[in-house]
Parts: structure tokens; C-alpha cells; sequence
């Protein structure tokens, strides 16, 4: 070179910079480096390595397409003009915390996949959207401008799977004949699935994602055999679409049928159509744009862009919608999808006599491809090709690569559009990138660069620069201000009921296909999901600027673990509006639960020792139905709902257990029994906690994952019922329950024994041990006749016995006994005949008091007298003949005033007659028609297979029922003694 020429290339360097600093104000943005070096690469030196490819996962990890150049061209390759790079395929993803893990897929493709093919010769034409404008030396120390093209592309698809398509060629001299497949990889370098796609040319074909990334994608290509039917190559008619899917298991399929652009008017098909871009709206469909050019005279400009909106998942789509129009060329679009809008940036190639340069005009469109407004935000004379890029937080920034041919590097120039001036500000000029000058921007808005640094040929480099963000938008959405709990907040499942949002604009529920979901971060399992359906789950404030999501105590339900929130776009639209909007990704609103305060390290531990809880799991009727087909295994049907249960949950499956004796009950609703085991060590929730978490998952098991799987066949309407308190506490509590019942009946015997002459007792006892001292205790003694026993025994049996008896009578036949279809009726009838039985021996006893010739005559009287006493007192007798004692010493006591001296003790002796033979009809029918029924009718209860809740209600009647019959006996055989003794 000539010492001229390279004084006049500095001058047009020098001045070059300085129309740079003049036209933009600068503001240099820091950036870092992220170096990462290849261990396993460190004999082989001999290869530089190079970053082919920058995308993006939504929760910010990145992945990478790592290629090494070879300094050997492959035959294949130099027939096309392409560069070889060594034959090995290598994807790097970076995780958020800047760990890297190596990908190492194993695809037996085609060499030509390997070699960069250039879309600017003549002999082909390669149309593809993901060209790279490279820089490279020709061997004559100049730099040629050529756009290659990379066959093998990657996509982040729904996390851990990415999709990498690459090229089948029967003919490596042509690619016009490549055929395009895909394979879908996980991000252990396995390959899950592969698929060679439909017909269309791959040298003019697109893959756009989905906005939301389970959704899979949409592909693009020209049909190859249009030329053949007549179709202008670059005709309407020409394209072909066609949607994909991948599944949780990372199978790849086809989710539509190829499928043609819609019809169009004659004179619109004679324009030249070429494919733009593909943006993915948050409606979860796509937005197809194209540049239209008319060489035939028309009225209308002959250049402009129309757009084809394109649901997800159907086949049917609107028409073409012209989005703008202009008589200039239009130079380049680019188009990105925000929280609500679409932007396009398109530059028009400008000329007048005053003017002579780029006009950039910003279209911003609805998802459903109406235009919302059009305007020119700058234009500019300088022979930079800028392009635009829209972030998701709405920063549009600019970008534009330069050559150096003295150092042979790349320069990369960013530029920020300050809208409020119209003007363009420098961030950051004259960082060196690499030849392929991939870049990306993350959710949390920072730009990424490939570098050229490397150290021995060993490593590779990225460059992280940070965006402009004048708000916080931490949640990658312009219209959330802030969140309670907000990121990073801890929750608890006994505190955290709602999770409320607060919007900058007010906002709407939208779709019902869209959802929140709540995740277990660890494994990325759903603990609550729900749409927009269900309103019982959501609370609107007034001014529709608050929305309250309410949470089931089962979702934060493990200790010291992180989990996060998803909103699926199009959940919520702006009020007013009607615009669909942008939600929350994924590993974005992170929440994060504690250990309790008795569970934390280096806590005392006094927490009560764990024990097992028993449960009864119900099928739906239909499940019982199928569980009962005699083909079906019942064991393994168990066993599989139980290993669902413990990973649902979650439980320690060695927690888990059942009999395998499922019951069948009324209705044929099939009832499996399962024990929840004690905890194995204190990080684990214990037994009652992991119930009611179970409980409420298959309460509210439409919003939770019990409703898939085996697990769906579990009864919401009954969810977990425990086995009651006798059967989970029996082994703890059965002493205090043994003597408390000893007790009873012990002061129960006393006071029956008090209440009649003590000595005649002691006498009957010491004759049996002591009889030669029978006589002086006898001499020593008077008789005892205590009152006050007698009203303690009264008040004992009455509040001990009675009342509870039949109240739980009454509570066990209303509760309990329908549980067992052939115990209802009996207990409805053991109930109610006793009660007629002592109604009418009342009445009996009433009406032989009253035509009694010796008291006949004043028991009327006193009768008439205390109506209102009889009445409340015939009331009390119905319930059990015991209250007769009670009415026959009331009479006594009341008689005696009214009676003349010389005949009252024949009068009370007649009295206590009359009622002696009542009570002991009474005793005698409480006996045989109620106590041994009820205690047949317990028995039965308690071993019958319909009875899966053993209460308290059956097992007191049962004791107050054996406790009757034994008070009455032991009462008659006191007498008795008594009697004996008297003689």
C-alpha cells in the first residue's frame, strides 16, 4: 500500500469519527466481558473458536452456538464459494448464576451443514432472514463484504429442550434441493426427536417461536414447485405456512397442515411479495409481515408492507392487511413484539434536492395487525445501515458495524433513540464483535455481544452491556409497578393468602385460555394453576388497577424452597382498550418459603414426637366403576395412585402406604385406606401437615395437579377424610380414656352405696372376712341415712348417663347410622319407641294415683295443683324412666303437707307402691327395648365395612348405653343386699 493512500485513508477515518461525535451525543454505557475457556480443548489449540448464534431462554439463561474454524476446505464447500468450520457441532448454555454447561449433540448430518454458505452468489439465491454479513479477507489484503448463510440454526423451545434444524442434500452443489428437518434436543445433548419438515424450499424458509414457548413455532418457505404451476417465485401465492409443536417429552409433531396464504385480487397477486419477518403477538399467534413492491403502474405507492395475523393452532387466518405505504424503496424492516404492541422500524432510502438519506419511520401495530399509529422518528444522511431493534421494555435502539482494514476488526456501534428529542445518542462505539456480530437482549434488558476475545484458541467471550431503563421493570412488563409479595419476598401457607398485583394502567381479565401458574422452582412442578374462568379466585379493585389472586394453603407447602409465578400472556387487557397484554415469565416473580421457627438450626427442639395418620381416599363413581372391572389390578391401581400422591404432594414415598383393602360402599363409591407415616427427620412436615396439604389438593384439585393422571379419580366433594380421632390416638390416649371411665363408674357405685345404711354394706363385707366382729360393729353402729348421697347419686346418673345417652341417641342417628343402610331404621326405632313406652307408662302411673281409693282424692288435687310441673316432668320421663325417682320423692315430699297425720304413713307407703311399679316396668323396658339394642346396634356399627370414621358419637353411646344396664343391675342388687340385711 502506498504511503498516500494510507494518508488518505486516515483522513477519511478521522473524519469520519468526528461527523460520528457531531451527529450523536454520546453516552457510553460500562460493559463487562463473560470469558469462558474450554478444559477439554486445551491440546487442541490449533482452531480459533467463534460464536455463531445468541438466543435467548424467557427466564434470562442464554444458549449459544459455538463453531471452530478450519484452515482445510472441504471440497463440497468451495463448489459453493462457503467457508468450512471444523465438522463437530457445539451449544453452550449459560445459566443465570454464570455457570456454563457443555452441549455435545450427537447428529450424524450432512458435511454441508458445516460450511457457510454465500447467499449473494449468482448461481443460487439463499432468502433467509438469519444471514450474516461478514467481513473477509480474499487472499489480496482486501476485505470483501459477503452475506453467508449458517444451515444449522438454534431455537430455545419450552425449557429443557432446544430445536436445531439443519439440511438434507442429495446435491451439495445446489442448495435449491436442501431439504430442511429439525431435531429437538434436551440439555443433556439427548436427542428426544427429529422430523424432516413439509414440502417448501429451504433457502426462503423462516421459524418464528411462539411468544410463549410451549406453544412451539410456525415455519415459512416458499413452495418449491410454484415455478412449475405458473406461480411467479415471487408471488402471493407462493408461500406456505405450517405450525409445529413440542410436548413436555420433547416429541416434535405437526400441529396444522401446510396451508397457503389467503386469496387475494388479481391485481394485488401481480406484486412481488417477499417474507420480512414473523413477530409473535401475546395472543400466542403471529403476525406475518411482508415488503410488497408493484412494477406496474398504479394509483397507489408501489412499495409498502401488509401483514397476515395468524392464530395459534388454526388453520384459518384474516386477510392481508396493508400496515403502509410509501413511493420510496423501503431499505430494511425490522419488527419486534413489546408487552402490548407491535413495533416495525422502517428505513426508506430518501432523496430530494435537499435531502439524501435514511428516513426511519416507527409503525406500531395491534397483535391482530391493525395499525395503532405511523410516524418518522429520525432520519438521517450518513452512509451508515443502521438497524433498529424494539426491547421488550420499549427502548429502541440502534446498531451499526464498521471494517477496519488497518487493525482487520469489527467495530460494533449501539445507539439509543431518545424520543423526547428525536435524535440518536451514542452507548457505546467502536467495540470490536466478531465476524458473525451475533447479539441478543436479555429479560432484564442487557445487551449481548459475541467478542472475538479468545486465549490460546480455547475460549470464546460474550459482552454484557446494560441497557437504559429509566423504570423498574423487574417483571419484564411495563404495566406491573409492583407485586405483594415482590421478588424474592418470603411466604408462608399460613400467612400467604392472596398474591396481589398493582398495575400502571387499569387492566381486565382476557383470555380464558391463558393462565397463572405457580411453580416449585427446584423441578419446575405446578402447585396451582388457574384461568381466567374461575372468578372465585380473583378480586378486582374498583378502579381495575389491583388484582388479588387468591393462594390454597397447599401451594407454599415445603420448607426452604423457592418457588415462582407465571403469567401467561393475554391473562390480562387493558380497560378501555381492549389490547391484549404481556405477562410474567418464568424464574421472574421468585418466592421463597422459611422453616419454622421451631425447625430452624440451632433452634431448641421441643416439638411433640410425630405419630402416623390414617385416611380414607374416595373415588368418583365413575372411577369405581372402572376400578371394579374384574380385569382390572387393583393392587397396582393403588400403588400407582399412591406413587402419584407422594410426587404430587409431596410425601416421602416410604411414608406412604395402604392395605390394599379398598371398601365398597354404599352406591358401590370405592374408599382406599392410606397411612400417612411419621416424619424421618425434622426438615420434613409431619403427618397432620402433609394430610391437610393433601386434602386441599384434592379439594381444589381443578386447580392443582391431582386433576391429571390417576390421581383424577379421586372424589373432591370428600377429599383426604382422617380415620377419626380413636383411630390416629387410641394408642396415646387409651389409658386416659380407661380411667376415665373408671372413675365414673366408681364414684357412680359409691354414691349408690352412700345412699342406703352403710353399716348394713360394711356388715355384709366384714361377715365374709371378719364374721366374729359382726355383732360388736352392730352394737358400735346406727344406721346412716345419708340425703345428700342420695341427691349426689341422683345428679351423677342424670348428667353422667342420661342426658349424654340420649343426646348421642339423637346425634347417631342423624350422623352415624346412615352410613350402615341396614342400621338407619332399627336406630330410628330404637329411639322412638322407648320414648312412647315411657310416655305411656306416665301416663299409666298418673292415672292409678288418681283412682287410688286411699290417695286418690289428694293426688288429684296435687296434680291439678302442679300442671305445669306434671307437664315438664312428662317431658323429661319420655327421654328415660329414671326421672320418675325424681317425680315420686317430689310427690312424696309435697303430699305429706297436704294429707292428714293419722293416714299418712299408709298413703306414702301406697304412693311409693304405685311408682315402684312404674320404675321397674320403666327400668325393665330401658333395658331390653333401648340399652341392648343400642349396644347390639354399636357392635354391629363398629364392625361393619360401610364404617370407615369411627367417632366419638358411637363408641360414647356405646359406654353410656353398657353403663346403663350396669348402674340399673348394680341398683337392684344393692337393694336387695339391703333388704337381706334388714331382716
Amino acid at each position: 500500500m502506498k504511503l498516500s493512500s494510507l494518508r488518505y485513508y486516515f483522513i477519511i477515518q478521522y473524519l469520519f469519527i468526528c461527523l460520528l461525535i457531531t451527529l450523536t451525543k454520546s453516552q457510553q454505557l460500562p460493559y463487562n466481558s463473560f470469558n469462558y475457556t474450554e478444559n477439554s480443548f486445551l491440546d487442541k489449540q490449533n482452531a480459533t473458536f467463534h460464536i455463531a448464534d445468541i438466543k435467548t431462554y424467557d427466564d434470562g439463561k442464554i444458549l449459544l452456538h459455538i463453531m471452530r474454524n478450519e484452515s482445510k476446505q472441504t471440497e463440497n464447500c468451495s463448489k459453493i464459494h462457503g467457508i468450512s468450520f471444523e465438522q463437530k457441532l457445539y451449544i453452550r448454555l449459560i445459566f443465570l448464576n454464570g455457570t456454563v454447561k457443555e452441549i455435545y449433540p450427537n447428529l450424524n448430518i450432512n458435511p454441508i451443514n458445516y460450511c457457510l454458505l454465500n447467499s449473494d452468489s449468482t448461481e443460487y439465491k439463499i432468502n433467509k432472514l438469519n444471514k450474516i454479513s461478514m467481513y473477509l479477507d480474499d487472499g489480496k489484503n482486501n476485505n470483501t463484504h459477503k452475506n453467508l448463510i449458517n444451515p444449522i440454526t438454534i431455537y430455545p423451545l419450552q425449557k429443557p429442550y432446544f430445536l436445531i434444524t439443519y439440511v438434507n442434500a442429495t446435491n451439495s452443489s445446489d442448495p435449491k434441493s436442501f431439504e430442511e428437518c429439525g431435531i429437538v434436543i434436551d440439555w443433556n445433548g439427548k436427542n428426544k426427536s427429529a422430523m424432516c419438515f413439509d414440502s417448501g424450499s429451504w433457502n426462503d424458509s423462516t421459524i418464528q417461536l411462539n411468544t410463549n414457548k410451549e406453544l412451539g413455532f410456525i415455519r415459512f418457505s416458499r413452495n418449491k414447485t410454484s415455478e412449475e404451476n405458473g406461480i411467479s417465485w415471487n408471488g402471493w401465492n407462493s408461500w406456505l405456512w405450517q405450525q409445529y409443536s413440542v410436548d413436555e417429552e420433547g416429541n416434535l409433531k405437526n400441529s396444522t397442515n401446510l396451508i397457503n396464504l389467503p386469496e387475494i385480487s388479481k391485481e394485488e397477486s401481480n406484486m412481488n411479495y417477499s417474507l420480512i419477518t414473523i413477530v409473535p403477538t401475546v395472543k400466542d399467534g403471529y403476525l406475518a409481515i411482508f415488503n410488497y413492491t408493484n412494477p406496474h403502474f398504479s394509483i397507489t405507492p408501489s412499495n409498502g408492507l401488509c401483514a397476515i395475523p395468524i392464530s395459534y393452532n388454526k388453520p384459518e387466518f384474516s386477510q392481508k392487511i396493508v400496515i403502509f405505504q410509501t413511493e420510496q424503496p423501503i431499505n430494511s424492516v425490522s419488527c419486534d413484539e413489546t408487552d402490548s404492541f407491535i413495533y416495525c422500524i422502517a428505513s426508506i432510502h430518501f432523496y430530494n434536492e435537499t435531502f439524501n438519506g435514511m428516513i426511519y419511520e416507527q409503525i406500531k401495530i395491534y397483535p391482530s395487525g391493525n395499525v395503532f399509529s405511523t410516524r418518522e422518528i429520525y432520519s438521517d444522511q450518513r452512509s451508515l445501515s443502521l438497524r433498529a431493534k424494539m426491547t421488550s421494555m420499549r427502548n429502541l435502539i440502534f446498531d451499526a458495524t464498521e471494517y477496519n482494514n488497518t487493525d482487520k476488526n469489527l467495530y460494533y456501534n449501539i445507539y439509543y433513540y431518545n424520543d423526547s428529542a428525536s435524535r440518536l445518542e451514542q452507548l457505546n462505539s467502536f467495540i470490536i464483535t466478531n465476524y458473525f456480530r451475533v447479539n441478543a437482549v436479555t429479560q432484564n434488558n442487557t445487551f449481548i455481544l459475541a467478542s472475538p476475545s479468545t486465549i490460546d484458541n480455547i475460549s470464546w467471550s460474550l459482552l454484557t452491556i446494560p441497557l437504559f431503563n429509566s423504570n423498574d421493570y423487574r417483571y419484564d412488563n411495563v404495566f406491573i409497578k409492583n407485586t405483594i409479595p415482590s421478588i424474592n419476598d418470603t411466604v408462608s401457607p399460613l400467612t400467604t393468602k392472596f398474591l396481589n398485583i398493582t398495575f400502571s394502567h387499569p387492566v381486565v381479565l382476557s383470555a380464558t385460555t391463558s393462565n397463572i401458574t405457580i411453580y416449585k422452582a427446584s423441578n419446575n412442578s405446578i402447585r396451582q394453576t388457574f384461568s381466567t374462568a374461575m372468578h372465585d379466585f380473583f378480586i378486582i379493585s374498583s378502579d381495575r388497577l389491583r388484582i388479588s389472586i387468591k393462594v390454597i394453603k397447599s401451594t407454599f407447602n415445603e420448607y426452604g424452597e423457592q418457588y415462582y409465578v407465571k403469567i401467561d400472556n393475554n391473562f390480562f387487557k387493558g380497560d378501555g382498550w381492549n389490547v391484549p397484554l404481556r405477562g410474567i415469565h418464568d424464574n421472574i416473580w421468585i418466592l421463597k418459603t422459611d422453616f419454622p421457627n421451631d425447625r430452624k438450626p440451632d433452634t431448641p427442639n421441643d416439638r411433640k414426637p410425630d405419630k402416623a395418620i390414617m385416611g380414607l381416599l374416595y373415588l368418583t363413581q365413575e372411577a369405581s366403576k372402572k376400578f371394579l372391572v374384574p380385569e382390572n389390578n387393583q393392587t397396582a391401581y393403588i400403588q400407582s395412585l399412591l406413587n402419584e400422591i407422594a410426587e404430587k404432594v409431596p410425601i416421602n414415598r416410604s411414608r406412604l402406604s395402604s392395605n390394599n383393602k379398598p371398601l365398597n360402599l354404599f352406591q358401590d363409591q370405592i374408599v382406599i385406606p392410606i397411612r400417612i407415616g411419621a416424619e424421618t427427620h425434622e426438615n420434613e412436615k409431619n403427618a397432620s401437615e402433609l394430610a391437610s396439604d393433601l386434602a386441599y389438593m384434592i379439594l381444589f384439585k381443578n386447580i392443582t395437579t391431582i386433576s391429571s393422571g390417576v390421581t383424577n379419580d379421586l372424589d373432591q366433594d370428600y377429599n383426604l377424610r382422617l380415620l377419626g380421632f380413636i383411630q390416629n390416638n387410641w394408642d396415646e390416649y387409651k389409658l386416659q380414656i380407661t380411667i376415665g371411665i373408671m372413675i365414673f363408674i366408681i364414684s357412680c357405685l359409691l354414691s349408690h352405696i352412700l345412699s342406703y345404711n352403710v353399716i348394713y354394706f360394711i356388715n355384709f363385707l366384714l361377715k365374709i372376712i371378719f364374721f366374729f366382729i359382726e355383732k360388736l360393729i352392730k352394737f358400735c353402729s346406727k344406721k346412716l341415712k345419708s340425703v345428700c348421697f342420695e341427691r349426689i347419686n341422683t345428679a351423677i346418673y342424670i348428667l353422667g348417663l342420661i342426658i349424654p345417652n340420649f343426646i348421642l341417641s339423637i346425634l347417631f342417628v342423624i350422623n352415624d347410622s346412615a352410613e350402615v343402610p341396614e342400621l338407619y331404621r332399627p336406630s330410628v326405632f330404637f329411639l322412638c319407641v322407648p320414648i312412647f313406652i315411657n310416655l305411656c307408662t306416665m301416663a299409666i302411673t298418673i292415672y292409678q294415683g288418681i283412682k287410688d281409693p286411699i290417695v286418690g282424692e289428694n293426688f288429684k288435687e296435687w296434680v291439678k295443683e302442679y300442671r305445669n310441673l306434671m307437664v315438664i316432668f312428662t317431658i323429661l320421663i319420655m327421654t328415660d324412666f329414671v326421672y320418675l325417682e325424681i317425680l315420686k320423692d317430689i310427690i312424696k315430699s309435697k303430699y305429706i303437707k297436704i294429707s292428714k297425720s293419722s293416714d299418712r304413713p299408709e298413703q306414702i307407703n301406697r304412693l311409693e307402691y304405685i311408682f315402684q311399679v312404674a320404675i321397674i316396668i320403666g327400668a325393665f323396658f330401658d333395658i331390653s327395648i333401648r340399652n341392648i339394642p343400642q349396644i347390639i346396634i354399636q357392635i354391629i356399627y363398629y364392625n361393619s365395612e360401610f364404617v370407615l370414621l369411627y367417632t366419638w358419637v358411637p363408641l360414647l353411646l356405646l359406654i353410656t348405653a353398657s353403663l346403663k344396664i350396669f348402674m340399673i343391675i348394680c341398683c337392684f342388687i344393692c337393694k336387695r343386699i339391703v333388704l337381706c340385711l334388714d331382716k
